[in-house]
């Protein structure tokens, strides 16, 4: 995290094997440079910037992208169409985006979205972004993930319980029998 940095070097974008750009809380860059978009082996994108809207052009070829995080751009109005191609997209975080009023792409066109997390984006209108049957079978997909990851949880609470209890005693072997079997867990 840099806080100074203004401008990315456009050589950035010859980076052809970059899978992770992190430019979170840059809050002085003015923008980053016009093929940073095309860089399509870029799987996590995190950015902070002064840029109103992101480019319509090049960020259809993001189609490998799996989480894309917008944090602190106060300027930012609109995402793109072309992120209805982000098929891949798994996480979809807006976090302090006060100025966000829309998506100009249907929200169903991410079809591996897992995570939609926003904050702090009051004036976003997601109404109309998505079709009520299309958001009951999202919302009952999260659910799904929801208590999955819930249940995992608990599980390895109940493993770790049943660890430590079994650490208090003595037995040197009944311990390295445990973290066999959790290793195979």
């Amino acid at each position: 995290m840099n806080r100074l940095i203004r401008r990315l070097p456009r050589s950035i974008c010859k980076l052809q094997n970059l899978r992770t750009l992190r430019l979170y809380a840059c809050v002085q860059l003015e923008e980053l440079p016009k093929d940073t978009w095309k860089i399509a082996t870029l799987r996590h994108l995190e950015i902070t910037s002064k840029q109103e809207f992101l480019p319509k052009k090049g960020t259809e070829c993001l189609t490998s992208l799996r989480s894309l995080s917008i944090h602190k751009c106060y300027r930012l109005s609109t995402l793109v169409p072309g992120m209805q191609h982000w098929t891949a997209l798994q996480k979809l975080s807006l976090i302090d985006c006060p100025r966000l009023s829309s998506l100009e792409f249907d929200l169903n066109s991410l079809i591996s979205l897992e995570t939609l997390e926003i904050c702090n984006c009051s004036v976003l209108d997601l109404s109309g972004r998505l079709k009520k049957k299309d958001e009951d079978s999202l919302k009952g997909r999260r659910s799904l993930l929801s208590l999955i990851a819930d249940l995992a949880d608990e599980l390895k609470e109940l493993v770790q319980k049943k660890t430590l209890y079994r650490a208090n005693t003595v037995d040197l072997d009944v311990l390295t029998e445990e973290r066999s079997n959790l290793n195979e867990f």
